[in-house]
């Protein structure tokens, strides 16, 4: 183990302060001997200025053909877009691989364009790489905590093409409107 250097992922570890729950995952003898922590199962990226901020929970983290995926901080950037009002990243699992998609929820009356989500991204943290898909949606399904959940968007898999769905273009390094063509050389063929 150890302490995560600039622009690097790592799991937040916390000292128990009282009894600890047998499921936990217990560390002993990270940073002297016979210390005991407990792994948090959230991942953080430190900045240069040694502070730590949130990129997902272990589980969330989705694996693509073009590389690691870290929710957090891509739902944090097309929040950024003005127009945004929710938004949300996760995996859809297609033919034993995973698509990186994210799904956003407009203000009344505005719009967004590919321009807008290339922009974005481009200015995330330089750690992973952002989704292979953005699509907005009419509404999202919010949690007991406010927060969207993915279980239906996922279930719904790769988004249909059209105006209001994006997919990232490698090659272009920016978002393209999603036609039928990119969603099958994606996966969704469904």
């Amino acid at each position: 183990m150890q302490v995560a250097d600039t622009d690097e992922v790592g799991v937040l570890l916390a000292q128990p302060r009282g009894p600890i729950d047998p499921s936990a995952s217990v560390k002993r003898g990270v940073f002297a001997p016979a210390d005991t922590w407990i792994s948090t199962e959230y991942l953080f990226r430190r900045d240069a200025d040694g502070d730590y901020w949130l990129v997902g929970r272990r589980g969330s983290v989705i694996r693509t053909a073009r590389g690691i995926v870290y929710c957090e901080p891509i739902t944090d950037a097309l929040g950024f877009i003005n127009g945004v009002d929710l938004a949300v990243t996760y995996g859809v699992p297609v033919r034993g691989r995973q698509v990186a998609v994210s799904a956003v929820t407009l203000r009344p009356g505005a719009s967004i364009t590919a321009a807008d989500l290339t922009e974005a991204i481009a200015k995330m943290p330089p750690i992973g790489v952002g989704p292979d898909i953005v699509h907005v949606v009419p509404e999202m399904t919010l949690s007991a905590t406010y927060r969207p959940t993915v279980s239906a968007l996922r279930a719904a898999g790769i988004p249909k093409p059209g105006r209001h769905a994006w997919y990232f273009d490698p090659a272009a390094n920016q978002f393209r409107r999603l036609t039928a063509a990119a969603r099958t050389e994606l996966g969704g063929t469904h």
